[in-house]
């Protein structure tokens, strides 16, 4: 791409004569980069090459996806009609609601998709991806071509983006280091204006629907206006800090910004706040004091046809308020509140917590954090759940050898059975601690291929069978006081092991077909364990810790005397091994003529400090320099 002339960071790029208005013609020195004969980039050749510790991406074929991340917020996008878009992982996926059919747009920078919106005209959808200088790409619908590429925004990741009401600008901010805000002419692919929005990370960001130039963020501990002014040197971005006051500091996802200029904000604690300026003008409670949600609101809209504001939160309510209430809100006497009833409060379900929600004709789409994509209808408010999965991570996958089903542990306390032939979620059961680790129970032991041992957060373990319609208790048992991290059992089938963070392993008995897990003893490690391995004899184990340390422990004796104590004293072997050491990457060369002047486009976009300097190179030389090891000192 050829380079662009940069602006320091908060300004415009210098043009001659007077000072700019707030119009979109790109300065003299922006360039459309070049695209292919047909208008459009080849997304092949924009693939990011796999290292040589990746796989090739071309390897296998995403045939289909369980679940979203549901808590990612902005993530549910309306980009045709009953055609839904949102980010998981580094995939782009667009779902249709109607026939529940799965398109998808791996990403290609190779660190996840950051932040996806659509454009007002549902013709084109933007995705903001992660890594390293990743890169802002939109694409058109529905042809799903690559129609433009924005570079140099952010330094690792964007948090969010959104076009103005006309869809001729568009507005992205970066996540850590540089939290960059970042005005774009789209088209053009060029940079209008740019500036570091806040020190924490940022939410959301939006343009003023009612008045050219303005722009909000939010997010961790703040809220801030800004304004695009025309300065003596040019024009720039300006941006005012809401100041909370006597208010307690609180993290802002939701927000909306009314006719008159003044933004009415959510908080962690359900309140609604009118922001006029950078002050909070009044505090709305609804009557008794009370807050106007129970939990974090998480969107507002401003529904102007109905004169409506409605709000939904962490608490599972949708609440519709009167805006002309609202907007001319005055405090009462000494005190910075004032009392507002809610017009229409609708609890969609006691255990929901809505991140996200999109308004139709006819009906709403939730984004469920506790894992669920809800399709409620209005009037009557009928709710269907159209996507359920896991909440949060999941942590241990396992597949059948004898059925075409796989099991997933998640964070969310859920076992879930999955049929990945006919991709659909079979059944599942909650417990009330997190899902850490999974091992399948050997076929000598389970000839039919139906137990699974589960270990969770709170040191348990179950043991629970495939039934026709749900997860049956085959058996329980606490071995630790910490989080189980792994389940092995014994090639022999005599013995089965488990491992904690509390830096324990226990040993249970297999022996007894008619009582097995048969607690033997544990024994206490120099740190967390994180893999177990047995020999082929059953005889030794290998255990790897967190902080790198290899031990070889022997197997326990079954008749271990446990009537004092299940505590058995053991001396494991330890072992150290040489680390490789990692290949250093190669710095490009420079190709004649294009060294940049300081502040151009290029490998260090808009002159932002480089990503590491010679001091932190250096030491991370001396760090490696110490790790390398003898091969004499492997034990």
């Amino acid at each position: 791409a050829p380079p662009v002339k940069a602006a320091p960071a908060g300004e415009a790029p210098p043009t001659p004569g007077p000072i700019p208005t707030l119009d979109l013609k790109p300065g003299p020195e922006a360039k459309v980069l070049s695209t292919l004969a047909n208008g459009f980039y080849d997304r092949e050749a924009l693939k990011r090459q796999a290292s040589d510790s990746e796989l090739d991406v071309d390897l296998c074929t995403l045939v289909h996806g369980f679940g979203m991340d549901t808590k990612k917020r902005n993530n549910i996008h309306y980009v045709g009609p009953g055609i839904l878009l949102f980010a998981v992982g580094n995939i782009t996926e667009l779902l249709d609601l109607e026939t529940m059919s799965q398109s998808y747009l791996p990403g290609l920078d190779g660190g996840g998709i950051g932040a996806v919106c659509v454009h007002p005209t549902r013709k084109h959808f933007v995705v903001a991806e992660k890594g390293t200088n990743p890169n802002v790409y939109v694409y058109e619908f529905p042809s799903l071509n690559l129609y433009r590429i924005l570079r140099g925004g952010t330094e690792r990741g964007y948090s969010a983006a959104r076009f103005n009401r006309e869809g001729t600008k568009l507005a992205t901010v970066g996540m850590y280091p540089d939290f960059m805000l970042t005005v774009w002419n789209w088209e053009q692919e060029a940079i209008i204006l740019r500036c570091k929005a806040f020190a924490q990370d940022i939410f959301d960001v939006s343009f003023s629907e009612f008045f050219e130039g303005k722009l909000t963020t939010c997010g961790q501990g703040h809220i801030r206006f800004w304004k695009m002014a025309s300065t003596f040197t040019g024009l720039k971005l300006q941006g005012e800090i809401g100041k909370f006051g006597n208010e307690e500091l609180s993290d802002i996802a939701g927000y909306v910004e009314l006719p008159d200029g003044k933004v009415l904000s959510g908080t962690e604690s359900g309140k609604l706040l009118l922001w006029d300026g950078g002050l909070i003008k009044v505090v709305l409670m609804k009557p008794g004091g009370k807050n106007c949600h129970d939990a974090m609101i998480e969107t507002i809209t401003l529904d102007l046809d109905n004169k409506k504001i409605v709000t939904s939160g962490l608490d599972g309510f949708v609440k519709a308020w009167d805006f002309t209430a609202v907007m001319n809100a005055e405090p009462d006497e000494d005190i910075p509140t004032t009392t507002i009833i809610p017009l229409e409060e609708v609890l969609i379900g006691t255990d929901v917590q809505i991140k996200g929600i999109l308004f139709e004709e006819n009906h709403y789409i939730i984004q469920d954090e506790a894992g669920f994509l809800k399709r409620v209808g209005y009037p009557g408010y009928a709710t269907k759940n159209l996507v359920a999965h896991h909440a949060g991570p999941i942590a241990a996958l396992g597949t059948s050898a004898r059925a075409h089903f796989a099991v997933t542990v998640g964070h969310d306390g859920t076992v879930r059975l999955w049929d990945y032939v006919a991709t659909r979620l079979v059944y599942t059961r909650k417990f009330n601690s997190g899902g850490t680790c999974l091992c399948m129970v050997p076929y000598g032991l389970d000839p039919e291929g139906r137990q699974f041992a589960v270990g969770f957060e709170d040191g348990v373990v179950r043991v629970l069978a495939r039934c026709a319609d749900e997860w049956k208790l085959y058996g329980a048992f606490k071995p630790h006081k910490g989080a189980v991290t792994v389940i092995a059992y014994a090639p022999d089938l005599s013995m089965l092991a488990t491992a904690s963070n509390d830096e324990t392993m226990f040993f249970f008995d297999m022996t007894d077909e008619e009582k097995p897990y048969k607690p033997i003893g544990y024994l206490h490690v120099p740190n967390k364990v994180t893999a177990l391995c047995w020999s082929a004899d059953s005889s030794k184990l290998l255990v790897g810790c967190k902080d790198g340390q290899i031990l070889e422990v022997d197997t326990p004796d079954p008749k271990f005397n446990s009537n004092k104590s299940y505590h058995m004293i053991t001396d494991p072997r330890t072992y150290h091994f040489t680390r490789p050491k990692p290949p250093k990457p190669e710095k490009p060369k420079k190709e004649e003529g294009e060294d940049a002047e300081e502040g151009e486009f290029g490998d260090d976009p808009g002159g932002l400090p480089p990503l590491g300097d010679e001091k932190e190179e250096s030491e991370e030389e001396e760090e490696e320099e110490d790790d390398e090891v003898d091969d004499n000192d492997i034990q």
